[in-house]
């Protein structure tokens, strides 16, 4: 059985995806009376997106030093 790759890309955009249905969970089905949840929103997206971009940082350099 082959191993496969991670694709970081995927990986990004289905911890995104699903942090968002989490969020949505809580906020349908539990009362919270907290107005800075948005901002935790927020913060969750930035620090996924900022994994995703140190994720492609290093494939980007092993490939301009094997070319």
């Amino acid at each position: 059985m082959k191993s496969r790759t991670v694709d970081m890309v995927s990986l990004v955009f289905g911890g995104a995806f699903l942090s968002l249905v989490a969020m949505w969970v809580v906020v349908r089905f539990v009362t919270l009376d907290l107005p800075s949840f948005s901002w935790l929103l927020a913060t969750g997206l930035v620090v996924l997106g900022l994994a995703g971009l140190a994720a492609s940082v290093p494939l980007r350099r092993r490939r301009d030093q094997s070319g």
